[in-house]
């Protein structure tokens, strides 16, 4: 395990691994409504959070598929760095 992780890193997979429970919880029936909505705030919040300081989210998983729960546009606004490029620097 790498002993230095960028945080932005980490923030992409719980962004992906919320977005993964988010795909299970759509196809579960007994999912609530409220259930649904906090798992998708939390995405949300990953979402806006790795945009606001120029992380391009192309490269996050389940993205495209459920962009229509979120509030994200196609092509990220200014300046974007990738994933890679930021985990990169710090190593």
């Amino acid at each position: 395990m790498p002993t230095c992780i960028h945080p932005y890193l980490v923030i992409a997979y719980l962004t992906e691994c919320t977005l993964a429970t988010i795909a299970l919880l759509l196809n579960r029936r007994g999912t609530t409504a409220g259930e649904l909505n906090r798992h998708i705030d939390i995405a949300q919040y990953g979402v806006d959070y790795l945009r606001s300081v120029g992380i391009d989210t192309a490269s996050i998983r389940h993205l495209p598929r459920l962009c229509h729960l979120l509030d994200c546009e196609t092509k990220p606004s200014g300046e974007t760095k990738s994933l890679d490029e930021n985990n990169s620097v710090n190593n």
